[in-house]
Order: C-alpha cells, then sequence, then structure tokens
C-alpha cells in the first residue's frame, strides 16, 4: 500500500490518497461501532476493544504516514475530517459514554500519539496543523469546541484510570510494537525522542486551555528539538499555525511549555523554560 500511496502522491493525486485516508477512518469507526456494548465496565472490556481497533488503527497510520511526510493541499485536509469521524465515535466526542466508546478513546489516542511523533520526525509541524484543525465539542461541557489530538480525555482517559503516565505508556508501547515501523527505519530509529517530543508538543497544545498539563515526554532533549524548531525557517509557519496567538512565536511557546509539568521525582524533569536548554 505504501508504494500505491506515494505514486499516488508523486504524480499529485492528492485526491485518490484523501479519500483512501477517509475510508481508513471509516475503517476504524466501523470496528468500533461493530463492538458489544452490552458490557459492564470498560476497565473487563479494555484488552479486548483495543485488540480488536488495532489493525484498523494501523492501517489507518499506514496511509496517514505517507500523507504527513509528503502529503500537500487535498490530502492534509483531509486529516481533519478522518479525525473528527473517528473521535465521534467514541467517547471523547460524544455523550454516550457506553463502555466500550470510552475504550475506544485509548484507540483514538494512540493516532493522536502517532500522529504527533511521525509529524515532528519529518519536520513537518505543518502536517500536525492539519490535523489539529480537526475539533469537536467536548461532552458534558459547557459548549467548548477543542482540537481532537489534544483533548484532555485522550491525555487523562477514564478507562485508564485518568493518569496521563498510563497513556503515554500505552500510546508509546503499542506504536513501538508495530510491524508499520518496518517501512520507516529512520523513525524507528529516533523513535524514542519523537515520541516524547510528541507528547509534549500535544500537552503544550492542551496546556494552552488547561493549565498545568502533565508531560511525561517534557524533558531536556524534547525541548532543545522543539526550541530548534522555532528557529528554522522551514518549520516556523507549521509552528505559527499550530500555536496561533498574540506575541512573537517564541513567547507562544514558552506561554505554553512553562504551563505543563512532569514528574517531580524525575531525573530530566526540562528546564523551567523552553529556550533555555539552549542558553
Amino acid at each position: 500500500m505504501k508504494t500505491e500511496i506515494l505514486a499516488e502522491l508523486g504524480r499529485g493525486d492528492e485526491v485518490a490518497v484523501a479519500e483512501r485516508l477517509k475510508a481508513a477512518a471509516v475503517a476504524v469507526v466501523a470496528v468500533i461501532d461493530g463492538l458489544d456494548e452490552a458490557v459492564p465496565a470498560a476497565g473487563g472490556r479494555l484488552p479486548q476493544v483495543l485488540a480488536a481497533t488495532s489493525d484498523a488503527g494501523e492501517a489507518f497510520l499506514a496511509v496517514a504516514f505517507p500523507v504527513l511526510e509528503y502529503g500537500r493541499d487535498r490530502s492534509l485536509e483531509a486529516l481533519s475530517p478522518a479525525l473528527r469521524h473517528i473521535a465521534l465515535a467514541t467517547s471523547a466526542g460524544r455523550a454516550d459514554q457506553a463502555p466500550t466508546r470510552v475504550a475506544a478513546t485509548i484507540a483514538l489516542g494512540r493516532l493522536a500519539s502517532a500522529l504527533a511523533a511521525f509529524t515532528l520526525h519529518a519536520d513537518r509541524p505543518n502536517a500536525l496543523a492539519a490535523a489539529n484543525r480537526a475539533q469537536v465539542v467536548v461532552p458534558f461541557g459547557n459548549g467548548e469546541v477543542e482540537p481532537v489530538i489534544s483533548l484532555r480525555s485522550l491525555r487523562f482517559p477514564d478507562a485508564l484510570g485518568q493518569d496521563a503516565g498510563n497513556s503515554f505508556a500505552d500510546y508509546h508501547d503499542w506504536l513501538q510494537g508495530l510491524a508499520l515501523l518496518d517501512d520507516y527505519p529512520l523513525f524507528a530509529a529516533e523513535f524514542e525522542v519523537a515520541f516524547d517530543e510528541g507528547d509534549l508538543v500535544l500537552a503544550m497544545l492542551l496546556a494552552r486551555i488547561r493549565a498545568r498539563v502533565y508531560a511525561r515526554g517534557r524533558s531536556r532533549e524534547s525541548v532543545q528539538r522543539l526550541a530548534a524548531r522555532s528557529r528554522d525557517q522551514a518549520q516556523r509557519p507549521g509552528l505559527e499555525a499550530l500555536f496561533p496567538g498574540e506575541g512573537s512565536l517564541e513567547e507562544r511557546l514558552d506561554a505554553a511549555y512553562r504551563a505543563t509539568e512532569s514528574d517531580q521525582r524525575g531525573f530530566d524533569r526540562g528546564p523551567a523554560g523552553l529556550f533555555e536548554a539552549a542558553e
């Protein structure tokens, strides 16, 4: 499939790739919709739900990764409706809090973390900004509309005890164990640092609206990588789109970073400010 998608992107057939991405999202939702809803609690059903959604999630990434690395226009634009479609099948985007919908939120979190890690590995924050345009109304809130990839329910999922450390471990181990990574040896080689930086960036996006967000990936190396991106003229437009607002890009990034936190008992908790690591 990768060869076919790359060929389509190479000849500029962005519509065909966009349709592939949307079809992959529909396939993920079909699996979620087909799960047995008559279960007493998400905790007892979680392993089965995650096993059932894993292959469809990997198939979605098999289309999304080439889009993130090489896509333009139509294929990148398809990221938003595709992710929104999946979110609306889970408790992250609907009032239906059936146990399988709660458990399926983990499957969505896995995808969001994978997209963030791979996009930063590919040095294309503009692609992550395209994914970040997917939004849903937060269930049981006050009508807040928030980006899917950085929803609080993905970082602190009910099915994992609302523990960001648990979700980080699950998302990390799932992605690292996929056969798909064999097609991306460069990504596999820097998997740990890319995943940590992706976790930090997603935490920073959430921290813009929810103060004090725990980020397991908040480390000196992650900070150095992100600070370097802000100095890269090719990546600055993507970061500007990802972190819009008043003031300079550096000010916005630093404010979002300072609203994150890490394990106070950890050896590497990252510097106090985003740009202090380079000083």
